[in-house]
């Protein structure tokens, strides 16, 4: 069972065009929340693209990266 997602963040880029991308990790089980709780996050640029890439298991979220129930965080690594 679900306890999340790996959510997909495109942010409008520089004057080159390019989108910079970040990966972001939702620990809540509801997909909607989850996508408006990220791009709701204050480091993600207003006008930014969320995607939902997957799901990640509870035990994931908690045991390996230390994402606690109900909060999003950003993949540093």
């Amino acid at each position: 069972m679900s306890g999340g997602y790996i959510i997909l963040v495109r942010a409008p880029g520089a004057a080159d065009g390019e989108h910079t991308r970040a990966i972001w990790f939702a620990h809540i089980r509801d997909m909607d929340r989850a996508v408006q709780a990220v791009a709701a996050s204050d480091q993600v640029v207003q006008g930014s693209e969320v995607t939902v890439l997957g799901t990640v298991r509870h035990a994931v979220l908690v045991d390996q990266l230390g994402v606690t129930e109900g909060d999003v965080r950003r993949f540093e690594g």
